[in-house]
C-alpha cells in the first residue's frame, strides 16, 4: 500500500522594498537624533568657570555622607580648605570643598599630609556661593 500525499509548498513571503526602505530611513533618523542629542549635551555640560587664586590657611577632612542606598555602614569623606581670596574686589574668607568624595580617609589624609599653601578657587558665573577649591596636584 502506498500512501499518496499531496504536498503543497509553503508560500514564500513577498519582500516589500518600500517597507524596508521606510524602516531603514526611520532607523537612520533615530541614530542621527541620538548622536545630535549626545553632542548637544556634551556642549552644555562643559560650563565656563570664573577663577581666583586663593591662600589656604588650613585643611580638614569632613564626613560628606554615610553609605549608599544599601550600605549605610560606609562613610564618605571630602577635604575642605579654609581659603582667603578676592571676589569682585572683596576679600572672601571661607571654608570650601577641596576634593572629590572618597571612602578612603587615609587617601585624603595623604593628599594634605604636606599642607597646601594655595589653591585655585573656581565657581560658575553668577553663583560664587558654590565656589570650590582645587588643590595643587601632589606627585
Amino acid at each position: 500500500m502506498s500512501h499518496s500525499h499531496i504536498r503543497v509548498p509553503k508560500p514564500v513571503p513577498q519582500r516589500n522594498p518600500w517597507v524596508e526602505a521606510a524602516a531603514g530611513l526611520g532607523f537612520l533618523l533615530l541614530v542621527i537624533i541620538f548622536i545630535g542629542a549626545t553632542v548637544m549635551n556634551l556642549g552644555s555640560s562643559t560650563k565656563v568657570h570664573l577663577t581666583a587664586q586663593g591662600k589656604v590657611s588650613e585643611t580638614r577632612i569632613v564626613v560628606d555622607h554615610l553609605g549608599g542606598s544599601l550600605d549605610a555602614s560606609r562613610i564618605h569623606y571630602r577635604i575642605e580648605a579654609h581659603v582667603t581670596y578676592t571676589l569682585d574686589g572683596q576679600i572672601q574668607d571661607r571654608w570650601l570643598t577641596a576634593s572629590e568624595i572618597s571612602s578612603s580617609r587615609d587617601e585624603l589624609a595623604a593628599r594634605v599630609a604636606t599642607p597646601p599653601k594655595t589653591c585655585r578657587v573656581y565657581w560658575v558665573p553668577g553663583h560664587p556661593e558654590n565656589a570650590k577649591c582645587e588643590l595643587p596636584k601632589t606627585y
